[in-house]
């Protein structure tokens, strides 16, 4: 069931992260008048006819590139088995200097928690003001801000609603701490 939530087989119609993928899209009685205004912000042409062959120019193109890369032996880009295969690009070495660069700049960086960045985050940018609690009026009381924060990190981290009570308890523990 999730995997069709995700990808859109079937949808939830309150939901936000899974509603109906339609609900994405400008509806079509509002269409002509932001249809100049997504042109210009794409920068694609009006003509869907004009747009299709452009796309057919640079496809014709990156293949005879995708060719080109199959044909030289020392590529990276191989085909095996009917599929194409692009070996791991190996990184550069970091020369000795580059490291004990990084490690000084590590050792210099205090070491913070998530939750306390979280916090002084919005203190400073007051991004918890754009939520709103549909139950409850505007006041931020310190139980909504709990709430707020865990569902945030919870989600950051793509937590299931079990670990969420969890990081609950953990942020409150934080909390208590702070304030």
């Amino acid at each position: 069931m999730r995997q069709q939530l995700r990808s859109g087989d079937i949808y939830i119609p309150q939901s936000r992260r899974f509603s109906e993928l339609e609900t994405y899209f400008i509806p079509p009685k509002e269409w002509p008048s932001c249809r100049d205004e997504v042109v210009n912000l794409t920068g694609t042409p009006i003509d869907a006819k004009v747009r299709l062959a452009e796309r057919e120019s640079e496809l014709i193109t990156l293949m005879g590139e995708v060719e080109e890369l199959l044909n030289q032996s020392d590529s990276d880009l191989r085909e095996e088995r009917g599929k194409l295969v692009l070996s791991p690009i190996k990184a550069d070495e970091k020369t000795l200097e580059l490291k004990h660069l990084a490690q000084d700049i590590t050792a210099r960086l205090p070491r913070i928690e998530i939750t306390d960045l979280l916090v002084e985050v919005d203190s400073w940018t007051n991004f918890s003001n754009a939520f709103e609690h549909l139950n409850l009026d505007q006041n931020k009381d310190h139980n909504s801000m709990l709430s707020l924060y865990s569902c945030l990190l919870a989600e950051a981290c793509n937590l299931d609603f079990h670990y969420y009570g969890h990081l609950n308890r953990f942020i409150l523990q934080k909390f208590m701490l702070v304030q």
